[in-house]
């Protein structure tokens, strides 16, 4: 969600269900990179520009005002390391950059193996609270509190985890969705005290099945995209989206060596797109939905409101 703010304090929702995802595959990685802070830089959408950086050359809009699919060879051809200390650097470099965080979480592939990568920065110059470029999560408390957006208090959690039914015997998906299931509730009751964060929620699950190989696989190579939207008590969903009578989902920006796929909005169906021999379902049919009309499109965005 987007919010508009004055003297720092919010007035009104601008943007209900706008993207803060984007899936990077590249040859020596595959990361799932989210956003906080300011919604645009350069006047367009925070999430575009993160993918037009990945991508590695400017990602403009068609006559119609949407961004469609493309192929081709990525122009920054670059190793993992280089694309994150240069978006840092392009970050710092951007009017607005100092108020926005970056996080990416996924998977590293060196030397024959997958290794886990968790990494958060932010465009502000470095400071001693400024969180710092590394591979593995900041073990430093005034890092962690330096960090922009709204952190869940212990208790909120505790909540989720206590009323999340106990399950045994998962594989990894269904303890992955379960994991989510408690993220999600997480995030709606910290959206109901907070006027700033949203409940629409955006699961992106990356399923391994390498417990006990160290990172050798087998491996999936499969992303799994799931948006969970705050539905009412009438069964009706709290966007305009709803106008369409059908369920509807929106999917994350995909930016890989061979291509990019923008932020789409699709209705009653799922979706699966193979990039690089990865697998990514964009969606799923809601159980038990009704059957609608089929709808796929690029995510419309507002403009920056001036």
């Amino acid at each position: 969600m987007i919010t508009v703010s004055r003297r720092g304090h919010p007035t009104r929702i601008f943007d209900p269900s706008s993207n803060k995802s984007v899936i990077f595959i590249s040859s020596d990685c595959v990361l799932v990179f989210g956003y906080t802070g300011v919604a645009y830089l350069d006047r367009i959408p925070t999430d575009q520009w993160l993918a037009q950086e990945l991508w590695g050359a400017p990602i403009v809009a068609d006559d119609s005002g949407g961004i469609p699919m493309v192929g081709g060879q990525r122009p920054g051809r670059k190793r993992i390391n280089q694309i994150l200390f240069g978006l840092r650097n392009r970050l710092r470099a951007t009017p607005g950059g100092d108020q926005v965080e970056i996080m990416a979480v996924g998977y590293r592939y060196y030397r024959n193996r997958f290794t886990p990568l968790l990494i958060a920065f932010d465009g502000a110059e470095g400071t001693l609270k400024a969180p710092m470029m590394t591979m593995r999560p900041s073990t430093d408390k005034a890092g962690r509190e330096a960090m922009i957006g709204t952190i869940p208090t212990r208790a909120t959690i505790d909540e989720a985890r206590s009323e999340a039914p106990i399950l045994q015997r998962l594989n990894e998906l269904q303890l992955a969705a379960h994991v989510a299931s408690i993220h999600t509730s997480v995030v709606r009751r910290t959206a109901a005290k907070t006027v700033t964060v949203g409940p629409h929620v955006m699961k992106i699950m990356i399923p391994t099945s390498h417990h006990r190989s160290w990172g050798r696989g087998p491996w999936q190579r499969k992303i799994v995209c799931q948006f969970d939207p705050l539905v009412s008590e009438t069964g009706a969903r709290d966007d305009a989206a709803s106008a369409l009578g059908a369920p509807s989902a929106f999917s994350p920006w995909v930016v890989t060596d061979v291509g990019f796929q923008p932020a789409a909005f699709m209705g009653n169906m799922g979706i699966v797109r193979n990039f690089r021999g990865w697998s990514v379902e964009l969606s799923q049919t809601r159980p038990n939905a009704a059957l609608g009309a089929n709808v796929f499109s690029a995510q419309k965005r507002p403009a920056m409101p001036r």
